[in-house]
């Protein structure tokens, strides 16, 4: 993150400015496209970045919840086969 986050935003202020110029010339069009495509990636980035940022926390509920209906099961207290992983 320490590299992603400030590239990102030299990116978007890059393309902030690019976009307030008055005049849009191929150099100004063709960069503006290729920051556009690189947010796209990014984004996906990020969100996969996040993704597995929780992917901790999915293992314990999961583990929490499996341990949790064996042991209602193992009492008694729900149905055998009530609960399947």
């Amino acid at each position: 993150m320490e590299y992603y986050l400030p590239t990102t935003v030299k990116l978007l202020e890059a393309y902030r400015q690019l976009s307030n110029q008055p005049v849009q010339g191929e150099n100004i069009r063709s960069s503006k496209l290729e920051i556009e495509r690189t947010l796209d990636t990014l984004n996906e980035a990020f969100e996969r970045l996040l993704d597995s940022l929780f992917e901790d926390v999915a293992w314990d509920v999961s583990s929490d919840i499996f341990a949790l209906h064996t042991i209602l099961a193992q009492e008694g207290l729900v149905k055998d086969g009530a609960w399947k992983n």
